[in-house]
This record gives C-alpha cells, sequence and structure tokens, in this order.
C-alpha cells in the first residue's frame, strides 16, 4: 500500500479530532430524545417513550464511556450516535405533522428509504475523492463557530415565530427538523463509512507500526 494512500486515509479519519466528539454528544442526544417524546405523545404514550428513551440513553452513555478507553469501534459508535439524532428528528417531523401511526409507518419509511440512498451516493463521491487526493478534507471549525450558529439560529427563530401563525410555526418546525434530519443522517452514514475504511485500511495496525518506529 502506497504511503501517500495511507495518508490521506489518515486524514480522512482524523482520527484524534474524531475521539473529541464523544463527551459532546450526549447532551444533543437527550434534547432530542426529550423533543422527540413531547411531540409524539398522542402517538407514542409517554410511559413507553420516556422508558425507551432513557434505555437508548444510558446504553449509548456507557458505550461511549468504553469507547473512550477503547476506540477501536469510534466511528461505528458515531455513527449509531448521529443515527439516534437522525430518528428523532423524524420522529419530530411525525409528531409535529399530526400523521396517524400507520400513515406515517408508511410515509416516513418511504421517505427513509430514498434519503439513506442519496446520502450513500453522496458519501462515496465526496468522500471517495478526499481519500484519492483529489480533493481537501473539510475543515474542522472551532467548537465555539458552531455554539455562535446554534445561538444565531435560537434568536433568528423567536423572532420569526413572533409573526407565524399556528399553521406557518408548523411548517417552520416540520422543514427544520426535516432539514436537520437529512443533514445528521449524511453525518451518520459518513461516519459509518470511515468505520469501513477503517477496518478496510487496517490503520489500527498502520498507527501500532508507526508508535513502535518513533520508540525505535
Amino acid at each position: 500500500m502506497e504511503k501517500d494512500e495511507i495518508k490521506w486515509v489518515c486524514q480522512y479519519l482524523n482520527i484524534p479530532t474524531e475521539e473529541k466528539k464523544i463527551s459532546i454528544t450526549y447532551f444533543p442526544l437527550l434534547v432530542l430524545e426529550g423533543i422527540a417524546c413531547v411531540l409524539n405523545y398522542k402517538n407514542i404514550g409517554f410511559d413507553i417513550s420516556i422508558s425507551c428513551a432513557f434505555i437508548i440513553f444510558l446504553s449509548m452513555f456507557i458505550w461511549g464511556e468504553y469507547i473512550r478507553v477503547n476506540s477501536k469501534f469510534l466511528f461505528l459508535y458515531l455513527g449509531v450516535e448521529f443515527s439516534l439524532w437522525s430518528l428523532c428528528c423524524m420522529l419530530a417531523v411525525w409528531g409535529i405533522s399530526g400523521i396517524g401511526l400507520w400513515q406515517g409507518l408508511i410515509v416516513f419509511t418511504t421517505f427513509l428509504l430514498f434519503s439513506i440512498l442519496a446520502n450513500i451516493y453522496l458519501v462515496k463521491r465526496n468522500e471517495g475523492n478526499i481519500i484519492n487526493g483529489n480533493s481537501n478534507c473539510a475543515a474542522d471549525l472551532p467548537k465555539s463557530i458552531y455554539g455562535a450558529c446554534g445561538l444565531f439560529g435560537l434568536l433568528t427563530g423567536s423572532i420569526v415565530l413572533k409573526f407565524l401563525n399556528p399553521d406557518g410555526k408548523n411548517l417552520l418546525g416540520e422543514m427544520s427538523f426535516g432539514i436537520a434530519f437529512y443533514l445528521i443522517q449524511y453525518v451518520a452514514i459518513r461516519t459509518f463509512y470511515k468505520h469501513i475504511i477503517r477496518m478496510r485500511y487496517k490503520i489500527d495496525e498502520v498507527l501500532n507500526q508507526q508508535k513502535q518506529k518513533k520508540k525505535r
């Protein structure tokens, strides 16, 4: 295997940076689960939804703490975490739209299949170019940027909501969570793809060999 290829793969995976994401994924998951439970109290009872949400959050927290010690399955964990975020956003759209249980299952299963296929195509195209060295890796923005964007979005949303009627608010909520669902799903699929790449190129063995050479 060529050194340049390994170099691009390691830069693409960016394992040290990805490891730092574990501790900051817990709170968003908890919030999104809470939103999904509240918006779907008619479709799913609070007893069932809250119990499931608690079990899922506790399981992800325990698994996350283990991954922080042994990061072999780091991308698999993050992929599942982002998939849960995406699922919560989809459930939020379901709750806001007021669609019945069976109608919702049909509509969102169909939408889910199309979005997964589209995101898989985009991931394989974009990330394949990066691994081959034909495109630059996405820049890792400072956490403060994400915080500022979130605050700006919150303020903007609060102002817009004051000028909308109930139907307009529902439409805005559906669009916001729908877009978030699609984008987060893309991140989840990209993360699963990173796990496949990490196993395919045996990056852990390469990193161990590099560490041994440095010790010598």
